[in-house]
């Protein structure tokens, strides 16, 4: 059975602002996503449009942006390029930045594994490509966000 969610938990020697700064950033989310986006708005029910060479493109659908603490958005994870979130099809995807003395900590909570259609094989790539792909991506954001420091 696949796990309903994953979690990772980063401590980033910069403050909150930078932090949302290489989170949100076209520029910047292209250099630690991996994807350009071709469009940010960042408000809820606004979306996030990747393109993604392994991928096509993907929408992510705003649910929450409180900068710079919260950003929560779903995404369709399984179905054909360009499709938009549905029942089955979506994880929620929950960047949350707190600030601390001494930086910031940098929490990303991904759920929904559990409620994807398809195969138990199907839902378990699912979690193992997108729980592989995290401490990465997390690792290049906090570069990010220092470079801005």
């Amino acid at each position: 059975m696949v796990p309903h969610r994953y979690d990772e938990t980063l401590h980033i020697k910069a403050p909150a602002e930078a932090v949302w700064t290489a989170l949100t950033s076209p520029e910047l989310i292209e250099r630690w996503f991996g994807a350009r986006p071709n469009a940010v708005d960042l408000k809820p029910g606004g979306t996030i449009l990747f393109t993604h060479p392994p991928h096509g493109e993907i929408v992510a659908e705003i649910d929450t942006a409180q900068p710079p603490h919260v950003l929560t958005f779903r995404w369709p994870v399984i179905g054909p390029p360009g499709e938009h979130v549905r029942p089955g099809n979506s994880t929620e995807v929950t960047f949350a930045v707190r600030a601390e003395p001494d930086g910031s900590v940098l929490e990303l909570s991904e759920v929904g594994f559990d409620e994807l259609d398809g195969t138990d094989e199907d839902l378990a790539f699912r979690y193992n490509a997108n729980s592989s792909g995290w401490p990465r991506m997390l690792e290049a954001l906090a570069g990010e966000a220092l470079a801005l420091a």
